[in-house]
């Protein structure tokens, strides 16, 4: 059944009610620039042209369209770059390249929750996590 046939203001979840009754959601309000999906035709069709350009991001070459400010990897666009490559970039430009032990994610979890608790009371830090888990199952 799609949306259209579907009859006007009937819940299909518990949580449907309270985003039916609400116009407007509190700290969801994002006004996006006026020109923000209005690209050049050419560059919604993916067909950049002769309007790509060279440039550094992290030390790896990209190209990058004139008119839009898309972008791409230069050994992507041109497939000279094997799965090896890329995986050996996202390496060099993310945090470390080794990765962390079961102690260290321990360690750094336990200090976040700290700086938590000096921020926030232990019901609201419930609260925070019960709505993080809520949005991670998709109810949100």
């Amino acid at each position: 059944m799609t949306d259209i046939n579907r009859i006007p203001f009937k819940p299909r979840h518990v949580l449907d009610k309270d985003l039916q009754s609400k116009t407007k959601r509190t700290g969801y309000n994002i006004e996006w620039h006026p020109r923000r999906f209005s690209k050049p035709v050419a560059c919604q069709r993916g067909n950049h042209g002769s309007n790509l350009e060279t440039k550094l991001i992290n030390g790896i070459p990209h190209l990058v369209c004139k008119k839009c400010g898309e972008g791409i990897g230069e050994g992507i666009y041109n497939n000279t770059w094997t799965k090896q490559d890329i995986h050996q970039i996202k390496r060099l430009t993310g945090k470390g390249g080794e990765p962390r032990t079961k102690e260290q994610r321990m360690k750094d979890s336990w200090d976040a929750l700290q700086k938590l608790r000096e921020k926030y009371t232990d019901k609201e830090i419930e609260r925070l996590m019960a709505k993080r888990r809520r949005e991670r199952q998709g109810l949100i």
